[in-house]
């Protein structure tokens, strides 16, 4: 055999053997396969299955007896609970961002299978640690807004923030999307102190957004690796998910996304993000096409308003 019918012989059977293992020998050679199979419609269903195995892995990990919801530490969970998301998070911004829209589908489906860590339970719970089961797909959620931004794919985020539905499971039953029921506050009500920790004798005005500004940084680094513009990235995500959560149809429901997206170092006058955004607010921007505020203009307007109305009212500081 010559070299070169040997080579690429060789390439191939590597490749299978590779596409046979039940998980990716590490993060960066998923990564690889990932990169691979993303342009090449021929590995389309190589490409689901990756996503959907690495995706089975979490949930597989999120049991009861892995993660109890009750008489357990809090913070711990966190921790666990990033650890156990990281090869789908890497494999997310990866997708998202180099992806042409293709893909859409499978990106969403991803969250959508996550959404399922918080279903049904019985017996008793803490209310931290069951809100904190959305994690997972919070991470994702984060992971593949900020991506979108740093790509200018934000068509991403309307999806992101309108799909999947999903039915609460304790208080009133009711159907909410994720702009709703991924709402930072709500996945994460417990204390953060711990898992990221301000400098002495200070706090964070909004240790949310700082925490899941700090647990996505890794993933979008080698797509993004200059920090000031994933900062500035992360406020704009921040803000688009704000306007469409103040667009809900109920008004008790209108709570933004609070982060630091608010402070004065991103939000700016003349030339921050609200500036910015309020510029962009025509029948051609991304997200009106991609069918948020129902593509009405008026809408988006509106929901804007409202956004800079709440800050003025209820941000913490400047």
């Amino acid at each position: 055999m010559s070299a070169d019918e040997f080579f690429p012989d060789l390439l191939q059977r590597l490749e299978a053997l590779d596409r046979l293992a039940a998980a990716p020998v590490t993060r960066d050679i998923a990564v690889a396969r990932l990169k691979r199979a993303l342009p090449d419609p021929i590995r389309r269903i190589e490409l689901s299955d990756m996503i959907d195995q690495t995706t089975t892995q979490i949930l597989d990990r999120a049991t009861p007896s892995n993660y109890p919801l009750a008489n357990t530490s809090y913070v711990d969970s966190v921790r666990m609970y990033r650890a156990d998301s990281d090869v789908l998070l890497h494999l997310l911004a990866n997708g998202v961002y180099h992806d042409d829209g293709t893909h859409d589908a499978l990106w969403l489906r991803a969250l959508e299978r996550l959404t399922r860590i918080r279903s049904s339970f019985s017996g008793g719970f803490n209310p931290n640690l069951e809100a904190l089961r959305h994690y997972p797909a919070l991470l994702a959620t984060w992971t593949m807004g900020v991506a979108a931004v740093v790509a200018r794919r934000e068509e991403v985020v309307a999806g992101l923030m309108a799909r999947p539905k999903w039915t609460t499971r304790t208080g009133k039953t009711e159907s909410q999307a994720p702009s709703v029921y991924l709402h930072p506050w709500r996945v994460l009500p417990g204390e953060l102190r711990e898992v990221c920790p301000p400098e002495p004798g200070r706090k964070w005005l909004y240790p949310q957004s700082r925490l899941l500004r700090q647990e996505v940084r890794d993933p979008i680094r080698p797509i993004e690796p200059d920090d000031t513009a994933y900062k500035a990235a992360c406020s704009r995500f921040e803000f688009l998910a704000s306007m469409i959560a103040m667009d809900d149809d109920d008004e008790y429901r209108r709570d933004p996304w609070p982060g630091e997206f608010l402070t004065g170092e991103y939000w700016g006058h003349d030339s921050g993000v609200a500036r910015t955004i309020e510029q962009e607010l025509t029948p051609a921007w991304p997200l009106l096409q991609a069918g948020a505020f129902s593509g009405d203009l008026d809408r988006a307007k509106a929901a804007y308003t409202r956004l800079i109305e709440w800050r003025a009212q209820n941000h913490r500081g400047f």
